[in-house]
């Protein structure tokens, strides 16, 4: 019991510090935002890491996004999470070439900006999509300096930004990528925690999982002090302290491209003029998926066949709205035993060129709001109390009404992810 006190006071005394200290930088930081900045001052965006940090913000969607943020943050400066600092840490990444630290967030947009950072700090890199999905971690920069005052230093002398997403599309993208898209690693390590009782038979994998079931494992995380949370489905706030630390910009996924563009400029960066980058991102969802499932084939099918497996990713470029309902898989049962990835990439972008850009936004919506259906009302509005703090720091609609209409009946898993009966078995 004493080690317990001692350690709370121990963490009690640093926050604190820390704290202070993060106060120390926002008052001596010169940040400029100018309502009425010029053109001209528009495209001298600059930084200057040292001793300050000077730079004009005219955009209003920007301006309005910071005095929300901060007027979010009064009153949160003590609530540090329950997030580590040791683990903490390991969410920043870090472009010494740029002096840029940034706060990674799983599954808003992670991805995309870790290999960002590489590519500036590389020589032969044109885009970030020159590289592999599979190996976008191995030279990712993580920020593990030690002590309270290289931390401090860092931030003080860096530019330091973090991107959030909204965290009902977070959600559902986490419970796609990791849980039924075929992921083993995922299925293991986060259904001990969901179904803690011994499974058999296909249950023993915890290969069908809801996604009820994760918006629980969510609100059971958020709500018990130890219990163990997976990145992907954390909180926020919890994970980039947004209140303790201070960012010099708080981008979103929704409005991804204006924030692209305003740290392109910040950066002086002028390498992506006239790249399609939307086009290089689907083909890279495409290739992640085909080469995921072909490196995870030996232990997807102890659960479930590889056919299941094909079936489920191309459901689940469906739900994001790559690929139309009309477009339907095209091998058989047989045939998905023996395709390759690169079989798999072809089909996945000749049904993506099949279909029709406009229908395919209505049909993401759709799903969207079918998705949420199958989650009780119960459970949706603990969601939203677990992670309020997201919701108020980066400003998103806690009720939408896309998910909170209560005319709505509620759906079945099975209504929107059963897969098998919408196979045509041609066995090209």
């Amino acid at each position: 019991m004493m080690r317990l006190r001692r350690k709370l006071i121990r963490k009690l005394l640093f926050g604190m510090v820390l704290l202070f200290s993060v106060i120390g930088i926002f008052q001596i930081r010169d940040v400029s935002v100018s309502k009425q900045a010029s053109n001209t001052a528009t495209k001298d965006l600059k930084i200057r890491h040292f001793p300050f940090k000077k730079y004009n913000i005219s955009e209003s969607y920007l301006i309005q996004r910071l005095e929300r943020y901060s007027n979010a943050c009064r009153g949160r400066e003590f609530q540090f999470g329950k997030e580590t600092k040791f683990s903490m840490k390991h969410h920043f990444r870090k472009s010494f070439s740029h002096h840029i630290l940034y706060c990674s967030i799983e599954k808003a947009g992670s991805t995309f900006w870790r290999r960002m950072l590489q590519m500036l700090d590389s020589t032969n890199l044109k885009t970030p999509y020159d590289i592999a999905p599979l190996h976008v971690n191995e030279k990712s920069v993580p920020f593990v300096e030690e002590g309270l005052y290289h931390a401090l230093a860092s931030f003080k002398t860096n530019f330091v930004f973090v991107i959030a997403r909204n965290p009902f599309t977070r959600l559902l993208s986490g419970y796609l990528d990791k849980i039924y898209t075929a992921n083993p690693y995922y299925w293991n390590s986060i259904g001990r925690s969901i179904r803690p009782n011994p499974q058999r038979g296909r249950a023993a994998c915890y290969s069908d999982i809801t996604f009820q079931e994760i918006v629980d494992y969510v609100i059971n995380a958020e709500g018990y002090f130890k219990k163990v949370r997976d990145p992907h489905f954390m909180a926020m706030h919890d994970m980039c302290k947004p209140c303790q630390i201070p960012y010099d910009f708080i981008g979103k996924m929704e409005t991804f491209d204006k924030d692209f563009s305003f740290l392109m400029k910040t950066w002086n960066v002028s390498n992506f003029e006239g790249t399609d980058m939307k086009s290089m991102a689907v083909d890279d969802t495409f290739l992640d998926v085909a080469t995921s499932l072909q490196d995870r084939k030996n232990s997807i099918t102890p659960c479930i066949s590889m056919h299941e497996a094909y079936l489920r990713s191309w459901k689940h470029m469906q739900i994001k709205g790559l690929i139309s309902d009309h477009e339907i898989y095209p091998f058989d049962e047989t045939k998905s035993q023996s395709i390759k990835p690169v079989d798999l990439i072809k089909v996945m972008k000749s049904a993506h060129l099949k279909s029709n850009q406009g229908e395919l936004k209505i049909q993401k919506v759709k799903y969207f709001r079918e998705i949420y259906r199958t989650v009780h009302l119960k459970s949706l509005n603990l969601l939203v109390q677990a992670l309020r703090p997201d919701f108020e720091i980066f400003d998103y609609d806690p009720f939408p009404e896309t998910i909170f209409n209560s005319t709505s009946p509620r759906l079945q898993h099975t209504d929107i992810f059963l897969v098998f009966n919408k196979t045509k078995s041609t066995g090209n």
